[in-house]
């Protein structure tokens, strides 16, 4: 129950804001996820030496 409260409330904050707000958001996102991903590679790498 809590779950559906959750995401019906995630919902209309994302069709509050409006997707033309979202665009920065998910570009930020995209360079966090890859930034991520090289900081994993860089721990990996380390690991191994």
């Amino acid at each position: 129950m809590k779950k559906l409260i959750l995401i019906v409330g995630a919902s209309s904050l994302l069709m509050g804001c409006g997707s033309q707000n979202l665009a920065p958001l998910e570009d930020k996102t995209t360079e966090l996820r890859d930034d991520n991903h090289q900081l994993k590679l860089d721990i990996q790498e380390l690991n191994q030496e």
